[in-house]
């Protein structure tokens, strides 16, 4: 039973690169847990705490956008994991998932993994997250030495090149048009002289 968790486990991108160990000590926190068709796991805006795998069945993710429409956005299956977000920043649930089919899943929970961290620190290393939960929790996690306990550090990136050449596009056309003007200007200008 515990290799076939870690299999299942493995299975989880965030789980993916962990060594047997890691993976023998996870499967042990993880937990079975199922739905009925039709059942929510998780609703969007609320907080979450917990990753999941699917290991049978169907689900549908649902999105509510700001104009206040629901659609589902996704169909997930055996094999499927969500939740990595919700887990390592405790961040509200970005979708409402839930069962299109009765449903078994795989979750290890926050607090579970928390104390896991506590004993075997070096584990977080071995994290494959994404590259956006990856900056966060750094920016979260991180503390320079002059900072207090309830600052955090915010992290902004901002790469917007279709702004930038928005922006540089007017100006470049116009200097270009003064430029050729100018050119032609002075070119007839010359040409009357010699005449």
């Amino acid at each position: 039973m515990p290799s076939e968790m870690m299999q299942k486990i493995q299975q989880i991108p965030l789980f993916a690169d962990l060594q047997r160990d890691d993976l023998r000590d996870l499967s042990r926190l993880a937990k079975e847990v199922t739905f009925s068709q039709g059942e929510v796991i998780c609703r969007q805006g609320q907080p979450g705490h917990s990753i999941y795998l699917v290991t049978s069945g169907q689900l549908r993710v649902l999105y509510v956008d700001p104009m206040g429409i629901q659609r589902e956005v996704k169909r997930m299956g055996v094999g499927d994991s969500f939740g990595e977000t919700s887990l390592l920043l405790m961040e509200p649930r970005d979708a409402t998932v839930q069962a299109l089919t009765d449903v078994t899943l795989v979750t290890i929970s926050r607090d579970d993994l928390d104390q896991l961290l506590e004993r075997k620190p070096d584990l977080l290393k071995s994290l494959n997250m994404r590259p956006d939960v990856a900056t966060k929790y750094r920016s979260r996690h991180f503390r320079f030495k002059w900072q207090d306990e309830d600052e955090i550090i915010i992290v902004s990136k901002h790469r917007h090149d279709a702004v930038m050449f928005r922006n540089i596009i007017l100006p470049v056309f116009v200097f270009l048009i003064t430029a050729l003007t100018c050119w032609y200007w002075y070119r007839h200008t010359l040409s009357l002289i010699h005449i």
